[in-house]
């Protein structure tokens, strides 16, 4: 029985079998997923397509607070080396203030001086207050 059936009519069967199997198994259990790819999407509205061309600039201003912070830490890192004394420290973290403006008028403003402040406390030893670190920002 199996001698009339060739190697050609047999692999035909089976992709034929293979494609059926899959084709229920992929309606059973991904109907929905199937149906969303012939479903029509709805147009974009104009104001999405403004926002996806004008990205949020916070991204910007993240990268820079980052970067203050890193001088930051790289200051007071120096402070610790070279036991410099509170002046010092201060007159370079008046210099590196300088060096990012926008951060001066910024939302994230509080949330470095604080950081400044722990950062000199615990790194080298320090002692800072809010107040003072306002002071640096405004020179």
């Amino acid at each position: 029985m199996f001698n009339n059936i060739s190697w050609q009519n047999y692999l035909i069967g089976m992709a034929i079998a293979l494609a059926v199997y899959y084709l229920v198994v992929g309606l059973k259990f991904y109907r929905s997923e199937i149906r969303n790819l012939y479903k029509p999407r709805p147009k974009r509205t104009r104001v999405l397509q403004e926002i996806e061309e004008d990205p949020p600039q916070e991204n910007d201003e993240l990268v820079e607070i980052e970067n203050l912070i890193s001088r930051v830490k790289e200051v007071f890192e120096m402070a610790k080396d070279q036991r410099l004394a509170t002046g010092e420290v201060e007159e370079f973290l008046n210099l590196v203030f300088a060096e990012y403006p926008s951060v001066k008028h910024s939302d994230w403003r509080d949330s470095v001086n604080e950081l400044v402040v722990s950062e000199s406390e615990k790194v080298a030893g320090i002692l800072l207050t809010t107040q003072q670190v306002n002071q640096l920002w405004a020179r």
